[in-house]
């Protein structure tokens, strides 16, 4: 398993094991969650900044499809 040695200023690494020992997990594993929660399918926080930001006339959406084609099976049957 790759590991991963970092340079934290005391306070900080005092405050890390606190709360890996209130978790009642290890140091690392409770880094490890730190990290794989910062990981998930949430947007970063600068992604709503750019919204909107791009100008330029020749990026459009495309012409979307009459919804009425899809093939909708009838489940009340």
């Amino acid at each position: 398993m790759p590991q991963l040695s970092l340079y934290l200023d005391e306070a900080e690494m005092a405050s890390l094991r606190e709360n890996a020992a209130r978790s009642h997990v290890s140091l690392s594993k409770y880094v490890s969650g730190i990290l794989a929660q910062r990981r998930s399918t949430a947007w970063p926080e600068a992604f709503w900044d750019t919204f909107g930001a791009l100008d330029d006339e020749s990026f459009m959406r495309p012409a979307q499809p009459d919804a009425s084609l899809d093939d909708i099976p009838n489940f009340d049957a």
